[in-house]
């Protein structure tokens, strides 16, 4: 049984474009945020807990990897840039969605003969909310 990778994808919400990385970024930051727990203790003797959470703030999350072809440059840079394309989700290599609004894509390019469009490149995304299975109608395995 032949295992198949998981490829990267942006994803418009509101029209269902979307673009499929041809390589996965190579390294990511961690994906969840930092829980917003308040805690405090009562005045009694044996001072028992209390702990409220609030809702998570959104969080920056950042991500790098290779480009090879200009038509990955010019991917990376519309959906980064392109004020029309405003939020988007990004679906990982293991199938999570991140709703995200995009901050910054940094291509640095790398000396290589004959290959012109290659690149290293670092992006930098602000997630807005991580949606459930059940609000976007698939089943998590």
């Amino acid at each position: 049984m032949a295992i198949t990778v998981e490829r990267w994808q942006f994803i418009k919400p509101t029209n269902g474009d979307f673009y499929r990385f041809p390589n996965n970024p190579s390294e990511m930051s961690e994906v969840f945020p930092q829980r917003n727990i308040t805690a405090a203790t009562t005045a009694a003797l044996n001072g028992q807990p209390l702990l409220w959470e609030g809702n998570i703030a959104p969080w920056e999350w950042t991500f790098s990897g290779d480009i090879l072809t200009k038509a990955h440059y010019d991917a990376m840079q519309a959906w980064f840039y392109d004020r029309s394309m405003g939020t988007f989700r990004i679906r990982d290599h293991f199938g999570r969605l991140f709703d995200v609004a995009p901050i910054h894509f940094k291509p640095k390019p790398k000396t290589t003969t004959g290959k012109y469009w290659r690149h290293t490149y670092d992006c930098r995304v602000l997630v807005l909310a991580m949606p459930t299975a059940a609000a976007i109608g698939e089943k998590w395995s």
